[in-house]
């Protein structure tokens, strides 16, 4: 039972791999993972997203905000200039913005699917 399960489970992340390149396949598959994140681009597809997905997105969410945002900024603007060290506060916020992006990404996504 357990080895049909771990077989089944095998099968169906192989669908991810490179051998399935056509466009279909492709867009199936964007589609399984966008829906891990609460978006639904087949609007065709009448299953709702389970609610446990919601509070997952949205704990990921904080997660990640208070990760990237909110730890680079305490490292820019408070850690690095008590260190008087100038050149890791650029480097930290070259960095840094360029994960502000990817909130505003998801954001838009959310808006308009």
């Amino acid at each position: 039972m357990k080895v049909k399960f771990i077989r089944k489970f095998w099968e169906g992340l192989k669908k991810f791999g490179l051998q399935y390149d056509d466009f279909p396949t492709t867009l199936d598959n964007v589609a399984v993972l966008l829906r891990l994140l609460t978006i639904n681009i087949y609007k065709r597809r009448t299953k709702r997203i389970s609610l446990i997905w919601y509070f997952l997105t949205c704990a990921a969410g904080g997660c990640y905000f208070y990760v990237y945002i909110f730890s680079m900024m305490w490292q820019v603007f408070i850690h690095y200039p008590r260190l008087n060290n100038f050149g890791g506060a650029a480097v930290a916020l070259t960095l840094g913005t360029c994960t502000v992006t990817c909130i505003t990404k998801f954001v838009f996504m959310k808006m308009y699917a």
